[in-house]
């Protein structure tokens, strides 16, 4: 087994962002709860948009992803607590399924909606948030940001002195 070298403000780095993931996770569980109720609450109160299929499909993505962001945040909270960094593969897992779910949401709009409708539907604000935060995550998460972030401190630091 090969030995990894690692850098103590590099290890400080990670730690920190893993910190402040249930954080994100907790507004994407938001933002994904009150799509949901949105969605429900636009067709409750007569707006034709979103019917059958198209409102179906939305709902049980949403789900999904209410799912699993409650399901990460126990596991970032568990690892936190525990004094773990996670690896790269759950930030990649994390930044996949979560871009899947947004490109899922679209594709089924795109499916279900006739063409003005899905425009309109698609330029909604809170549903282009949703990959901001994702992004958020896949660079917050990746090694090779991390490791860039790590540079440009010492780079700074160096400049400092």
């Amino acid at each position: 087994m090969e030995r990894r070298f690692t850098d103590p403000a590099l290890d400080a780095i990670r730690r920190q962002v893993q910190n402040r993931e249930p954080l994100r996770l907790t507004m994407l569980f938001a933002l994904f709860a009150m799509l949901a109720v949105l969605s429900l609450g636009r067709r409750v109160l007569g707006d034709e948009t979103l019917q059958g299929g198209a409102l179906a499909a939305r709902i049980t993505l949403l789900i999904g992803g209410i799912l699993y962001c409650a399901k990460c945040i126990q596991v970032v909270t568990r690892e936190n607590e525990a004094g773990r960094v996670l690896g790269d593969g759950f930030w990649s897992t994390t930044a996949g399924v979560e871009m899947a779910l947004v490109v899922a949401m679209f594709v089924a709009n795109q499916f279900f909606c006739e063409l003005n409708e899905s425009i309109e539907q698609l330029g909604s604000p809170i549903v282009l948030m949703i990959p901001l935060l994702i992004a958020l995550s896949a660079v917050a998460g990746s090694s090779a940001a991390t490791d860039l972030l790590s540079l440009a401190r010492a780079l700074r630091e160096g400049q400092d002195r």
